[in-house]
């Protein structure tokens, strides 16, 4: 998973996750700060080795993704 949390520190990041009730969920996130300016920034970002918190740019809050619900993750560069 090191790609994944080196490309939602430097671009956005397509994700297809399965939800803890067994639904598939699409989501762009990040962790660039210009997305949540005027949010507060989570300094740890990471709640633990199996949970990633991420910036949802499609809702415009916080939502944590749990590594081994990823299906898919496809990576756009910022710029």
């Amino acid at each position: 998973w090191t790609d994944f949390t080196d490309w939602i520190h430097t671009g956005i990041v397509k994700v297809m996750f399965e939800k803890k009730d067994g639904t598939k969920r699409k989501m762009n996130c990040t962790l660039l700060p210009e997305y949540f300016i005027d949010y507060k920034f989570k300094s740890d970002n990471r709640i633990d080795d199996k949970v990633q918190t991420v910036w949802s740019v499609d809702d415009g809050g916080w939502r944590a993704i749990r590594y081994g619900s990823l299906l898919t993750i496809e990576y756009f560069e910022h710029g």
